[in-house]
């Protein structure tokens, strides 16, 4: 049995063993039907000894394989014959599996009980003085989701754990989603601190600056889960799997439209996420309000904002846009995309520059949000060992920024920085970089997302955008309200 399921429980509150979960399952997406995307369900023991293992959405019974309501259900954990399912893990199934009310493309849970978890597959070194390698998860699966996961209760075993679970995500392109919570009446929580993950807020109490143990990878959430939409208030076991089949969704329709498959990457699957959320704040006591609090435009509780399937869907379905080098300040070719959303799964060599460069013509450009993405993972040793301690952390540094272009007719040259807070992001200890600029508009012209590596090796990232565009009206029109606005006062003055 793992140790990180051992705080003090509060009197008339299961103890955090019990809460501590995660949970998950899969939704789809409105434009495919064939598909089907494998998840993984992790959920914390909800039993007594004499009952069994409690943590899926259904009843085992002694048997390892259920088909229940057109899904199948794999235990990788431990099954009794009278092993009862469990209520936690149910509800959120059944959320995961009506997410965003589109047609359920699932087929495939595999189940698993959170202590086992990180014994069987992250490895911890609480578990062990050998530092091996983490398990594969295997089986196909690409999203996971865990509501939480309870603190191991020191920094060092809890820092082992989140960077063993970031190269898990790196090494398997996993879609790895959690809630975010730091409320130590449930045991200091775990897994959202994973930095390659998708940290979901929910109504539990979260600040990162007062948790005990969590100042060990991320430090802000990333989104809200889409229930606050209405203006309900979740708790984050039932935000985060709003969001998980959101990115089951995704990846069901890069997986099946022609020309959209990279964008099955974990990192574009996040930047599409992030990207796509929306910050108007509608909640009564949740999701409160959103603002700039972070060197790359997040919210340190709220992330980019809520979560919203439709916008990122937009921005998949408007497809990979090229992504050009660039040299001495010039953009070496492609051309300028007039696109106003798009994405792009790309790799920056060490020290090296890219761009996408768009056309705004005859409109201006307003509501700009883009989202740049990418691994933090850790050296592999020999014997099937791994380096968590800090000399093994690969962490490239990458900028991302928005900039004027200049193009004669044959060339792109990039401009100066505009020096605008929302149009820029060179966040130094975080691998997202956000831009977010609706105070104002851009003129009709050239523009140039530059995402910039000033690290000594290459990097993979998922990339994506999305602006508005209003038309400009042509100097006919603009004589016309001219015109009548200057009889109208002629009338007035008579």
């Amino acid at each position: 049995m793992s140790r990180h399921l051992s705080p003090t429980p509060r009197a008339g509150r299961p103890s955090p063993g019990l809460l501590a979960a995660a949970s998950l399952a899969l939704a789809a997406t409105a434009s495919v039907a064939t598909a089907s995307v494998t998840v993984l369900q992790v959920e914390a023991d909800g039993s007594t000894a004499t009952t069994g293992i409690q943590y899926a959405p259904v009843e085992f019974a002694g048997s390892t394989t259920v088909t229940s309501g057109g899904v199948t259900y794999y235990a990788l954990s431990a099954v009794a014959p009278d092993s009862t399912y469990s209520g936690h893990a149910a509800t959120v199934r059944d959320r995961l599996l009506a997410a965003d009310g589109a047609a359920n493309p699932v087929t495939d849970i595999y189940c698993l009980y959170a202590s086992d978890l990180l014994d069987d597959y992250v490895k911890t070194a609480a578990e062990s003085t050998v530092a091996a390698r983490p398990a594969l998860l295997g089986n196909g699966i690409k999203v996971v989701n865990n509501s939480w996961v309870g603190s191991y209760g020191t920094f060092a075993l809890d820092q082992d754990a989140q960077r063993r679970m970031d190269y898990m995500i790196a090494r398997e392109d996993l879609v790895w989603v959690s809630g975010a919570v730091t409320d130590d009446s449930y045991g200091s929580p775990l897994v959202w601190t994973a930095r390659n993950g998708i940290a979901v807020r929910g109504t539990q109490a979260f600040d990162p600056a007062n948790a005990t143990y969590e100042q060990v990878g991320k430090r802000h959430a990333d989104l809200w889960g889409p229930k606050a939409a209405s203006g309900l208030d979740e708790a984050a076991s039932y935000e985060t799997p709003g969001v998980a089949g959101y990115a089951a969704g995704l990846v069901e329709t890069a997986t099946t439209t022609a020309g959209l498959g990279n964008a099955q990457k974990h990192q574009v699957v996040k930047s599409l996420l992030l990207t796509g959320a929306d910050k108007t704040a509608t909640t009564s006591n949740g999701f409160l309000s959103w603002s700039r609090e972070t060197v790359n435009n997040l919210d340190v509780q709220d992330g980019a904002g809520r979560a919203d399937y439709q916008k990122s869907l937009a921005v998949l379905t408007a497809g990979e846009k090229a992504e050009a080098d660039v040299s001495a300040g010039a953009v070496v070719a492609p051309a300028a995309t007039l696109d106003t959303q798009g994405w792009v799964w790309g790799n920056l060599l060490a020290n090296g520059k890219q761009a996408v460069v768009v056309e705004v013509a005859g409109a201006t450009l307003s509501n700009l949000t883009a989202t740049l993405t990418w691994d933090v993972t850790q050296q592999e040793k020999p014997g099937n060992k791994l380096d968590t301690t800090d000399a093994g952390v690969i962490f490239a540094n990458l900028d991302l920024e928005l900039l004027p272009v200049s193009f004669d007719g044959s060339a792109y040259t990039l401009g100066d920085s505009f020096g605008i807070a929302g149009l820029m992001s060179k966040a130094t200890d975080d691998n997202v970089e956000h831009l977010y600029y609706n105070t104002g508009t851009l003129a009709a012209g050239y523009y140039a997302f530059v995402f910039s590596n000033s690290s000594g090796f290459a990097q993979d990232y998922g990339f994506s955008y999305s602006f508005d565009l209003a038309a400009i009206p042509e100097p006919g029109v603009l004589a016309l309200l001219a015109l009548g606005g200057a009889l109208l006062l002629r009338r007035r003055r008579r």
